[in-house]
């Protein structure tokens, strides 16, 4: 609710983080109408975190935002996986992690860009080292690869959007 109160698209984050739990997200409909216009209109990532929760939810929530755009496989040489710190060496299954919603990562695209990103196997207890060093340091690259691709696609929307307001008549 602070994020859809910001009248300023400029002042936005790149990318929102969600962690799904087993009851999933509650979220109101004018929550979810920003977090599309967010994706959609603002250029603003969502990285979904499955905590345990399994895919059922990310699954609802995708239909939910984004109807009739299906959560598909990211591609393994997609550039979310090497546009910071390369992933080449790390399998699609590795790249999971502990899988409670899956082995392979998942995204919605509008063709031109991730709109939201799904993790099915716990980001968050990578990133703290729950799993050993190997887990971690993977945890650690794709958040890195995520964020800077976050941050560089929504720079680039925003400065877009500035340049067309400027330019119009």
């Amino acid at each position: 609710r602070d994020l859809a109160a910001q009248s300023d698209p400029d002042q936005q984050p790149s990318v929102i983080y969600m962690g799904l739990g087993n009851d999933g997200p509650r979220f109101s409909p004018s929550d979810l109408e920003f977090l599309r216009r967010y994706a959609t209109e603002i250029g603003g990532l969502i990285l979904v975190d499955d905590n345990g929760g399994g895919r059922r939810h990310v699954d609802s929530l995708a239909q939910s935002l984004f109807p009739g755009q299906p959560l598909v496989a990211v591609p393994q040489d997609d550039r979310i996986f090497n546009i910071r710190e390369s992933m080449a060496s790390i399998s699609p299954e590795e790249r999971a992690l502990c899988k409670h919603g899956g082995d392979r990562i998942l995204g919605v695209s509008d063709g031109k860009r991730w709109l939201m990103i799904y993790h099915p196997g716990d980001l968050l207890d990578g990133w703290r080292g729950a799993y050993g060093a190997r887990w971690q340091e993977t945890a650690y690259r794709f958040g890195v690869n995520v964020f800077h691709y976050a941050t560089v696609t929504f720079t680039r929307i925003r400065a877009a959007e500035r340049e067309r307001k400027k330019n119009k008549p």
